[in-house]
């Protein structure tokens, strides 16, 4: 099979979609151009998106929303589109599972070559194929799986679907992040869970998009994570590395806050019960993951 051309990412401002983006454009074993890369964003004028062009000239700004999906695949052009293989990371919200379905069904119809999907780990392979949880959060991002598997069988979509576990990202996520690390620090008591960097989801969203026969991800999906920590093991590496420990917030407003929001409650509670399930020494022998002191190292405080 062909390797695609072009890559159409969704969400090319935001964390998943951003490092898709770097990934893709610094790989070791190939060179892409960035006008080979198209970019989805909301707003084309914005910061983000200037930042995005400032940091990769060349790369084009799709513009648009994901409820309006057509309009976004015809800005590609009919001989392109053949080539291109998408990427779709998507927040939690109420249109998720709508706005994911249309934009999936819009890619088969315009005929792309193949989708890459981030999703959630429910527990490991077998649990996340079958199980979509209680918890809304995750249960959207299976039926989400389940119509692209559906969608791509129907139409020779290829298609896989990574599951990262925890985000080591929601260290460094403004409030939101320091309400899941104060989360994880006080209503998990810390466990010990596998965390997954940004850049090892950029990393195999790109094996999958560029060639997911390589490391044997054509048509599959798989848990994504780059090691296993507790609170307090993260919490000294960012002492160690910047000073200081995680950023939190207090702990009392954490518990009211997951005691009320339902959505939060459920999730807090789905991870608490289920461990995640990614395959760590299968993941290493393929791609060196990339530690969360090594990630510490490149953000900008």
């Amino acid at each position: 099979m062909s390797t695609p051309q072009h890559f159409l990412i969704a969400g090319a401002t935001g964390r998943q979609g951003g490092a898709v983006v770097s990934a893709l454009l610094t790989h070791s074993d190939f060179e892409i151009d960035p006008n080979r890369v198209w970019a989805i964003t909301r707003d084309a004028a914005g910061a983000s998106c200037q930042r995005l062009i400032s940091k990769w000239p060349g790369i084009n700004i799709v513009a648009g929303d994901l409820n309006t999906p057509h309009a976004l695949f015809e800005q590609l052009g009919n001989h392109i589109l053949s080539q291109t293989a998408v990427f779709l990371a998507q927040a939690h919200g109420p249109t998720e599972l709508s706005d994911a379905k249309g934009f999936i069904d819009a890619a088969a119809t315009h005929g792309a070559a193949y989708f890459v999907y981030s999703s959630v780990d429910r527990g490991g392979r077998k649990l996340s194929d079958a199980d979509p949880s209680y918890c809304k959060t995750f249960s959207d991002k299976f039926y989400i799986e389940q119509h692209l598997k559906s969608v791509a069988t129907q139409k020779g979509m290829g298609y896989t679907i990574i599951r990262p576990t925890w985000f080591a990202d929601n260290a460094h996520w403004g409030f939101p992040g320091k309400l899941c690390m104060t989360g994880w620090k006080v209503w998990m008591k810390g466990k010990r869970m596998q965390v997954a960097t940004t850049t090892d989801i950029g990393r195999w969203a790109v094996e999958g998009l560029v060639r997911p026969d390589k490391t044997g991800i054509r048509n599959e999906a798989l848990s994504v994570a780059s090691e296993e920590l507790s609170f307090q093991e993260i919490d000294l590496i960012f002492k160690r590395k910047t000073g200081k420990g995680v950023p939190v917030t207090f702990e009392w407003f954490t518990i009211l806050m997951i005691w009320l929001v339902k959505d939060l409650n459920t999730m807090f509670r789905f991870i608490d019960e289920r461990p995640y399930g990614a395959d760590l020494p299968w993941l290493k022998e393929r791609l060196e993951p990339a530690t969360v002191t090594q990630w510490v190292d490149t953000i900008q405080f």
